[in-house]
């Protein structure tokens, strides 16, 4: 088993179930220093796609799954690894609420531009956020991101 941090569209618990049967949530935690940004422009979810950047004195939260290897590829499929849309970040240090450091993966975008989330993408993450606990302060920054609605 592999621990994964989901900070974007795979915080969510039917997504999840649907694309990794197997998974297991272990708990929440955060990445100092970055913020949620939208990087990357997908057909599929009409508008922008989450990525994690660098920024000091910002904080992204997320969820810690546990995975299999049969889930590991499947999620690499579904955020299109291998036509480098993301790229699999190893050892990718989060921290935990009761303060311990656990070394993750997750998935960071190859290549950025600057796009705005359709509303029901960005629904869907705070939706997420919702179901795991992620603190209320996080989820109140989420619902203030810009968004378009038009398809």
């Amino acid at each position: 088993m592999v621990l994964h941090f989901a900070y974007g569209s795979n915080l969510d618990r039917d997504q999840m179930k649907c694309r990794c049967p197997d998974y297991k949530f272990v708990g929440i935690a955060k990445k100092p220093d970055y913020r949620i940004a939208f990087t990357r422009c997908s057909k599929n979810r009409k508008g922008g796609v989450a990525d994690i950047v660098e920024s000091d004195g910002d904080v992204v939260w997320g969820a810690l799954y546990e995975l299999s290897k049969k889930d590991i590829e499947c999620l690499d499929y579904y955020e299109g690894v291998k036509f480098g849309a993301y790229r699999r970040e190893s050892d990718f240090e989060v921290v935990r609420p009761d303060g311990a450091t656990v070394k993750t993966y997750t998935y960071i975008v190859c290549e950025r531009g600057c796009f705005m989330p359709h509303k029901k993408y960005l629904d869907q993450i705070i939706k997420g956020a919702q179901e795991w606990g992620l603190p209320l302060a996080y989820i109140e920054k989420l619902k203030r991101i810009t968004y378009k609605e038009e398809s």
